[in-house]
């Protein structure tokens, strides 16, 4: 049976308010000496702090639980735009937001998916973009048969539904752009591989922060070209910098490999490549052509390819997802793919020799 907060207070030899306190991160309201025992005491109990009522699975809220990528997702492109869609498809379908921020509270390091259990929604909806991210979470939630949709990847577990992209269709039609104007030497221009710190992220990940959208398009990418061009490697430049800053070096290498033509992971890698290219007495796309992802604004303004797909459309998708994993479907079937498109423009053109 799980421990109640007066067997705590009465093993820790204090009162349940002191428990509450410690419960609350109150240290200056306790004794260093006090709080270090209740806090002892908690653990040793494998003490939950649950509100009993609210863990009643016969109780519907009519909320859904959203744990942003970002603590602050104003500030984020991926989180505000698919908030979006969230909130449109979430009122439309008569349900509220509750939006996950906090960091986790000391007596719960190394146990965050113990929160997902209080239960002041029906579900939750991740946006999540690295690959590995809450795994523990999510598989808590699958036992305890709360439904669960992660945005951005595909690597959950069994009984947690996944909305995103297709990836596949991204790098085909970024190749299928090139190889009509001539180019076979191509190289897929990365985000970095990890960063080095999270900093503002209020993912909990389990082993090195990846992008797992590009991941998948690189394996896709080295699958088109390894059949296009033999047996000659496919070209993959991963910027060392964590901020996914491009070093002119870097660049240099890019070049000096022979590539005619680059897809880029997205527009601000893109943008950078050919700010680097001018710096050189370079021209896009006469020197590089160039095709990216994400189709923003900027891209639009540079007049770069790009493509594009609707982040707000993640968010709708997601709602109807979790909205049919509500129901009882089977997480399998509830999966989405958000369709894209290509956005033409003057950054590609038939390859020169230099």
């Amino acid at each position: 049976m799980r421990a109640t907060i007066r067997q705590v207070a009465e093993r820790a030899q204090v009162s349940r308010m002191t428990v509450s306190r410690v419960l609350q991160g109150r240290r200056h309201q306790v004794s260093e000496e006090t709080y270090e025992r209740v806090f002892a005491v908690m653990q040793e109990m494998n003490y939950i702090p649950v509100r009993p009522v609210m863990q009643n699975r016969q109780i519907q809220t009519n909320t859904i639980g959203l744990v942003p990528y970002h603590r602050n997702p104003s500030r984020n492109l991926i989180d505000s735009l698919t908030f979006e869609g969230l909130c449109d498809s979430a009122g439309q379908n008569g349900h509220d937001l509750f939006i996950m921020l906090r960091a986790e509270a000391e007596w719960m390091a190394n146990r965050e998916e113990l929160r997902f259990l209080d239960r002041r929604s029906d579900g939750f909806i991740f946006i999540s973009p690295g690959a590995h991210e809450w795994q523990t979470a999510l598989e808590t939630l699958v036992q305890h048969k709360i439904p669960a949709v992660v945005c951005y990847r595909r690597d959950v577990p069994e009984g947690v539904a996944w909305v995103d992209p297709d990836n596949k269709r991204i790098v085909d039609l970024a190749l299928d752009c090139l190889m009509h104007q001539g180019h076979r030497d191509i190289a897929y221009l990365s985000g970095p591989k990890t960063t080095a710190s999270a900093n503002g992220l209020l993912a909990n990940i389990s082993g090195p922060r990846v992008n797992y959208d590009d991941e998948s398009r690189i394996r896709r990418f080295s699958e088109r070209l390894s059949g296009a061009i033999g047996s000659k490697e496919p070209f993959i430049l991963c910027p060392t910098d964590p901020d996914w800053k491009l070093a002119p070096s870097e660049v240099h290498v890019l070049l000096d490999s022979g590539v005619t033509g680059v897809m880029c992971a997205n527009d601000h890698m893109a943008l950078q490549l050919w700010d680097h290219l001018e710096a050189m007495g370079l021209r896009v796309p006469d020197d590089l052509s160039l095709v990216s992802v994400d189709n923003q604004i900027s891209a639009a303004h540079r007049g770069l390819s790009s493509i594009g797909f609707g982040y707000a459309e993640v968010g709708r998708e997601a709602v109807s997802a979790w909205l049919e994993l509500r129901a009882g479907a089977n997480a399998s079937a509830c999966c989405k793919v958000v369709p894209v498109h290509l956005v033409e423009r003057a950054s590609v053109t038939q390859p020169k020799t230099r």
